[in-house]
């Protein structure tokens, strides 16, 4: 682990995981970065093998903090808090860090990045922005780029009622308390079929790892920006057909 880096102080690191627990943010952080690391290497796209990474909704470096290691890759964090940024800024030299709004665009030229992750950012959002930062995340992605997310898939669903339940087995997405989006009061649910046919249109997605994210126990979804030389149908590794749905629960009560 990164532990010659300074470490956040605990209201940052609570920020992040809700926890004031250092040991956990470095704990956590670490295994994050090693999931993503081994779906890439099992993809063949070694992390290490990508120029521009971009970790969006970063925090204050808690997976980023790990990654120091990729000397010859350019890495860029971004996040709508300004706090955690301003520390990142002043403390991971290594990396560059920048704020953006809950529904800008981000200051990048298209095709910028050829490895975009966003671990737990999807989950905390109503699916008018996700889909306005699915779509400015792809933009930014180059061709042949990875773009690789966490989701609360169905192994989350025991925290959902009998009518959010029901909801999310016929393939909708759950969002709930949307008007809190970008915060831990909204909370989002993806069954595989809402994220093959919703989220991730126009993407290819290479694989779907249930509880890959394992320090968090969501689920990773590997993608891929259509390369123009590409041809044929994408295959997809772990999911199973489903249809295309857009639903959304409001706030309960």
């Amino acid at each position: 682990m990164s532990n010659d880096l300074p470490i956040p102080p605990p209201s940052l690191c609570f920020s992040v995981i809700a926890s004031y627990d250092v040991d956990c943010f470095l704990r956590t952080g670490f295994q994050g970065a090693e999931s993503i690391r081994n779906i890439l290497a099992r993809n063949g796209r070694p992390i290490d093998q990508h120029s521009e990474i971009l970790d969006f909704g970063c925090g204050c470096g808690r997976i980023t903090r790990h990654l120091k290691d990729l000397t010859n890759s350019s890495i860029t964090g971004s996040d709508i808090d300004h706090t955690p940024i301003l520390w990142a800024q002043k403390n991971l030299e290594f990396a560059r860090f920048i704020t953006n709004g809950i529904s800008d665009s981000l200051p990048f030229e298209n095709d910028s990045f050829d490895l975009v992750f966003a671990v737990s950012v999807f989950t905390h959002l109503s699916e008018r922005l996700q889909k306005h930062w699915m779509g400015e995340l792809t933009r930014i992605l180059r061709p042949g780029g990875a773009l690789l997310i966490t989701v609360k898939g169905e192994n989350w669903t025991a925290e959902l009622d009998e009518e959010q339940m029901k909801s999310f087995s016929l393939g909708n997405m759950v969002v709930i308390e949307p008007e809190y989006s970008g915060s831990n009061y909204c909370a989002a649910y993806h069954p595989p079929e809402y994220v093959r046919t919703v989220l991730a249109a126009g993407l290819n997605i290479i694989e779907h790892e249930p509880c890959g994210s394992k320090e968090i126990s969501q689920d990773f979804y590997l993608m891929a920006k259509a390369d123009s030389s590409c041809r044929g149908e994408p295959s997809v590794k772990r999911s199973s057909p489903g249809k295309s749905v857009w639903f959304r629960i409001e706030p309960l009560g």
